[in-house]
């Protein structure tokens, strides 16, 4: 039997591999927690204190409030006794609460400014001093207001634990009732209906470890712990109240008089407000100071002593982002000045002058962002410097007009003045007019509450998600769900989305010559808004880069991800603040909270108005702090910071960026320590034979990990460059190095096939013998007949003549890489390349006609930075041109070897008589016989090596896959690469299976001709039966000749090597599958499942 039987299974080696590749990223998936609350429902109870409203420290104070007064009906009759111990109690619908009385508190009625003022008296009665923060949040009923009130409430109570405050009563907060109180005074008429207040005392035990004795950015603004006041008192404001009266200064002024007088007491009150809401409450306040100019003189005196006592409190805004321009009316002219010791002569000064900003404005974020963009090759911002190291300059401005769309919430100042801002930004000399807004911008608008979803629909659909979650039936929203929401009809707008996509889509395709759409952005308010945008736009566009403000915590939730990947996301904070800063609390749920905690913290270390605490010096502090706003890229499981600025002791260090690149490098070191270990033993403990291939992994190991050393060096504190991290989502770099991988292993496998082929013919020479060596320099001048075209080779061969082997083999060999042919190589290059350009010429011609816009969506780059956009698109076609390069290679070895193969199969062939006997003498048949078996053997010789060749192009294809994958960036698998992948796997299997099956046609031929041998046989040993008995020695000879025959044709038939391996383990078929065997294969599937649906 044939040694040539014993065959490998090639596909053994394929299997553990992706196993093991599998089992690797495996690591990086985690399976998130599911939270199933336990707590059973409370009990209805109520307790007789003064804070008699009962709410957890996380709930919302004006829905616990709001729920109280439902509950107490304030209408019925007021029941006031005194026990016998000197309390004073109120029944109060049923309920009994205790009234705070005292000596001059001796009409207080229950949730009065009167009790408030008496507790006020007793709590400052040891001469304890007090800080009142009035505190201004909405209270509209929508589900996003009654978020940000739980929001608010968390991140102030938050900054005031880390100030060292507990709170007196954590499960109750009292009220007061200006509504019953309008029926008494008419001054508190235009106040909200209730005003929520708790209380909060500091603990001095916590002294030994104050924040501003530990942060170098509170010793900065020269904060004391000696400043803190011993007792705070919340108030928490109906922002909504005061936004729609045009007095709302008058009513913070007339409240702060009122509690104050109301205490009666001697100890050191501070007033200070946190807020307001929104930049329209702020616009109407200034609007409200211009006004008061006008009457000031004309204001009864009692009036003026209340804005004169309201002008000693400090304004912190934590919320507001509309530039000052665009708040201040145009008419007001603002002088720096700081006025204590008398009544202002400007409203508007003075609130000018009082009011700390805490948040960075809108044209801030409008620089950082634009800058992002810049650096991500969407050239709109022509400013030179984007301040993101002070080397770094944008070389040229924007030579190629770049088209934007901006999404806008109409319904709300903020959003407005940030788009007018971004206008403004981008073409500096159409000023605020949106009609003259450059023709590269296209601004489309919304109204908020895109969804049609009120808090009851919100409570009733997150209720039913509840009841439901463990059902089946409804882990997959129906589609008759989907087309409803979608309908035009009703509260919801998603139908208007959908029409949208559609427009910026045709707006796309118009200027695709121009690049087409960019960039999209969003400037709205709310985040849910943000989401149905983006669930809307992101599979049309899903190579765009989408940018938005305000960063929150449900962009980074796994639910969401699927759109909101690699969201640019500008904000004035991140979820926390620097470690000194931030202490013991958690990461908050969006950036305001972020801003409302360390607002807390700098107005409780800033009580008061006087020195370093002022209007003026606070805000001109902040200033030169030179606090930027952050920049985040959604990732995989959280915000990637990728800030422009290092966080100056405010913000949390860069983790991705700067200084840390040189820690990313030592891990890549240690990385490549292991991978050398691991080399190291393989070669020890795996044959010789395979050694080849540790030292292809071993090279290509080594280029991968350099290219991360070098670019590491390279970004060496550039913060505007891509992060390193392999798990963030958010960095294009590792796509760079798994080409660097594919490269390297195609120069590897093209050296291995020229190798492999030399080895081949050496072999094919020792041991057929089918020409001398000084034969073949002989005929090194012999001109070839159209070496360029391999089909004409032996062109001039007879069929029916009998051809000598060496003449074939002469032919084949000399014209196809033989160093005894002059330009060989060169023939065989100038093949290759001819081949390639004709691919390229149809694809290209192919992709224009099916699709006009195809450079876009090929040439889109998830790039950041100038190192990454000069080198990612340079490795890429490198790798690329390799891999085309080494598909025609194998194209053109396998053509050669398959015609090679149909001239010994379509020619009499002459075999060199040594050869014929010895198959004669190895198989006891006649030379006639066996020549086929020398046939067979030879073509399996030559093919064999040259079969195995069409796994290297589907391995640099599953990097290529690899590479492109959405876990490393926003890369996308679109329609073309589909296409392209498609037909370079397609040429690839095609080259193989020629090759198969002109060998399977040779073993068909041979097999026929071998039963027709048999069958020769089989009738010469019938006729020599019927002779006499000498003929026995003939008819045993015939009888082993049938036998050996026999066995001839079984050792063809099983022959499961080269080229006539099984369909199913054929190189061809493996190869296939090998790209759906892996991680970029599975992304392939669910792209074309999404496709379908």
């Amino acid at each position: 039997m044939s040694e040539q039987n014993k065959s490998e299974d090639k596909s053994s080696h394929t299997t553990p591999t992706i196993a093991v590749i599998a089992l690797l990223l495996g690591f990086f998936a985690t399976q998130g927690t599911i939270f199933n609350p336990t707590r059973p429902a409370m009990n209805n109870t109520e307790r007789a204190v003064t804070e008699d409203v009962r709410a957890r420290l996380w709930e919302d104070p004006f829905q616990a409030v709001e729920q109280h007064r439902k509950q107490n009906n304030n209408e019925k009759t007021e029941i006031i006794f005194t026990d016998q111990s000197g309390r004073t109690y109120q029944d109060e619908a049923g309920s009994i609460q205790e009234i705070c009385r005292s000596h001059l508190h001796n009409k207080t009625t229950l949730h009065s400014i009167e009790e408030l003022g008496c507790q006020i008296y007793h709590k400052t009665d040891e001469g304890k001093s007090l800080h009142i923060l009035a505190v201004m949040v909405s209270n509209r009923p929508y589900a996003e207001n009654q978020e940000w009130r739980l929001r608010n409430r968390y991140a102030l109570i938050s900054g005031l634990s880390a100030a060292g405050y507990n709170p007196i009563d954590s499960e109750h907060i009292g009220f007061i009732d200006f509504e019953k109180a309008c029926r008494k005074n008419k001054d508190y008429c235009d106040f909200p209906d209730y005003t929520p207040y708790e209380w909060f005392e500091l603990d001095k035990s916590k002294s030994t470890n104050d924040i501003a004795d530990d942060s170098a950015i509170m010793q900065k603004l020269e904060l004391k712990s000696s400043d803190k006041k011993e007792l705070v008192l919340v108030l928490w404001l109906n922002n909504d109240i005061l936004a729609h009266n045009t007095n709302s200064i008058k009513i913070l002024s007339q409240l702060k008089t009122g509690i104050k007088s109301n205490s009666k007491s001697t100890a050191s009150i501070n007033f200070n407000v946190i807020g307001p809401h929104d930049s329209d409450t702020l616009k109407g306040m200034y609007t409200e100071a211009h006004d008061l100019n006008k009457i000031w003189k004309n204001l009864p005196l009692i009036h003026k002593q209340e804005y004169y006592r309201f002008a000693r409190s400090n304004i912190f805004s934590p919320f507001v982002t509309a530039e000052d321009n665009q708040l201040i009316p145009s008419k007001t002219k603002i002088v720096n000045a700081n006025w204590i010791d008398e009544p202002p002569a400007n409203l508007s000064q003075w609130l000018q002058s009082n009011i700390i900003r805490t948040i960075n404005t809108n044209d801030q974020l409008v620089d950082i962002l634009l800058c992002e963009l810049a650096l991500r090759g969407v050239t709109l911002y022509e400013k030179e410097k984007c301040g993101v190291k002070p080397e770094f300059v944008l070389e040229k401005p924007a030579q190629t007009t770049h088209h934007i769309v901006l999404i806008n919430e109409l319904d709300t100042f903020d959003s407005q003045s940030l788009l007018t801002t971004l206008l403004k930004e981008i073409n500096p000399d159409s000023g605020q007019s949106h009609k003259e807004k450059s023709s590269r911008v296209h601004t489309f608008s919304y109204l908020r509450g895109l969804d049609g979803i009120t808090t009851a629909g919100a409570f009733n659909n997150q209720a039913s998600k509840i009841k439901d979650q463990g059902s089946s039936v409804n882990k997959q929203v129906s589609k008759e769900t989907i087309e409803q929401r979608e309908r035009p009809v009703g509260p919801s707008q998603l139908d208007y989305l959908l029409r949208l996509a559609e427009e910026i889509k045709r707006l796309d395709k118009q200027h695709a010559g121009e690049g087409g759409i960019k960039a999209i952005g969003i400037t709205g308010s709310d985040v849910y808004d943000k989401l149905s945008i983006l669930q809307a736009l992101r599979n049309k566009f899903p190579d765009r880069l989408f940018f938005t403000t305000d960063l929150d915590a449900l962009l980074t939730q796994q639910t969401e991800i699927k759109w909101a990947r690699n969201l640019i996301v500008a904000s004035p904070f991140g979820l926390r603040l620097h470690d000194e800063l931030q202490r013991n609390t958690p990461p908050f749920r969006d950036s305001y909270q972020t801003a409302l905690y360390l607002t807390t913290l700098l107005a409780l270390y800033c009580p008061h108005t006087e020195k370093h605490c002022s209007g003026d010096n606070l805000n001109e502090a902040i200033k030169k702090l030179q606090i930027k706003p952050r920049l985040f890229e959604i990732g995989n499981n959280e915000a990637i910071d990728l800030s422009h600025t290092p966080g100056k002791g405010i913000h949390p260090e860069l983790k991705y960026a700067g200084n840390s690149k040189i820690t990313h490098s030592i891990s890549y070191i240690n990385i490549f320590g292991g991978i050398a270990s691991l080399i190291i033993l393989s070669y020890l403990l795996t044959p010789r034979i395979s050694h080849k291939y540790i030292n292809i992994i071993a090279l290509g190991t080594l280029s991968v990990v350099s290219f991360y050393m070098a670019i590491a060096i390279l970004l060496e504190g550039d913060l505007g460059s891509e992060p390193l991290s392999f798990t963030s989502g958010a960095s294009s770099w590792h796509a760079s190095g798994i080409r660097i991988l594919a490269f390297v292993f195609a120069c590897c496998f093209l050296k291995h096939i020229y190798d492999q082929i030399k080895e081949n013919n050496r072999e094919i020479i020792k041991r057929y013998k089918p020409i001398s060596v000084k034969t073949l320099k002989e005929k090194q001048d012999t001109p070839s007949t159209s070496f360029l075209y391999i089909d004409q080779w032996g062109k001039d061969f007879m069929k029916n003549e009998p051809i000598e082997f060496s003449s074939i083999w002469s032919i084949y060999f000399t014209n196809y890489l033989s160093k005894y042919r002059k330009h060989s190589y060169l023939l065989h290059i100038y093949r290759v390349l001819i081949s390639l350009l004709v691919y390229l010429a149809c694809i290209f011609l192919l992709l224009y006609f099916i699709n006009d816009s195809f450079k876009l969506n090929l040439l889109t780059f998830p790039t950041r930075g100038e190192w990454n956009q000069y080198f990612t698109p340079k490795i890429l076609y490198l790798t690329v041109g390799i891999y085309l390069a080494l598909i025609f290679v194998i194209v053109d070895i396998s053509h050669s070897s398959s015609h090679f193969v149909t001239l010994l199969k379509s020619h009499n062939v002459v075999w060199p008589k040594f050869l014929l006997r010895r198959y004669s003498k190895k198989y006891a048949l006649p030379e006639q016989i066996v020549k086929k078996k020398i046939l067979i053997d030879i073509i399996l010789t030559n093919t064999k090596t040259i079969n195995s060749f069409v796994y290297y192009p589907f391995i640099i294809l599953f990097l290529l896959i690899l590479s492109r994958n959405h876990y490393f960036d926003n890369w996308q698998v679109t329609k073309e690469l589909i296409m392209i992948f498609s037909f370079t796997a397609l040429i690839a299997s095609a080259s193989a299976y020629r090759l198969k099956r002109a060998a399977e046609e040779t073993r068909k031929s041979v097999l026929k001709e071998l039963e027709a041998d048999y069958l020769l046989q089989l009738s010469r040993n019938a006729a020599w039966h019927k002779l006499d008995e000498r003929s026995d020695k003939i008819k045993l000879l015939i009888e082993k000749h049938l036998y050996m025959i026999k066995l001839l044709i079984a050792e063809i038939k099983n022959l499961k090597e080269g080229p006539f391996l099984p369909l199913s383990q054929h190189p061809v078929v493996l190869s296939l599958l090998m790209p759906f065997s892996s991680v970029g294969g599975l992304y392939l599937l669910e792209y074309f499942s999404f496709s379908v649906s």
